[in-house]
């Protein structure tokens, strides 16, 4: 990786041209936006995060990245907005309940 290899202006020139393709795709924002930050540079990566939203706004995906970062910098308003349409905009599961199986509790037989 260029980034490792201590070059991440190359890093980011190859990421950034990646995610300028027409058939780029959100990862590939989202990479960019991760060597940003990685690099300290937090406000092109808000920005890379906020150009994932604009390009792919029926990816709920999109707004949960954009939502950590704002949070992560301590932004809970603008973070909690930026969550909250990427929930309603969120598939919900097949079997009609509203949350998804991962954040229901695990129940095993061994437990009493």
């Amino acid at each position: 990786s260029l980034l490792l290899g201590g070059k991440p202006d190359e890093a980011v020139a190859a990421l950034r041209k990646l995610a300028d393709q027409p058939n780029a795709r959100l990862g590939d924002v989202v990479a960019l936006a991760s060597v940003y930050g990685a690099l300290g540079r937090t406000a092109d990566a808000e920005a890379a995060y906020r150009e994932g939203v604009k390009r792919f706004p029926k990816d709920p995906t999109a707004y949960l990245r954009l939502g950590s970062s704002l949070a992560v910098h301590r932004d809970y308003a603008g973070a909690l907005g930026v969550l909250q349409q990427g929930l309603a905009i969120a598939p919900l599961p097949m079997d009609g309940s509203t949350a998804p199986e991962a954040a229901r509790p695990v129940v095993r037989a061994s437990q009493p």
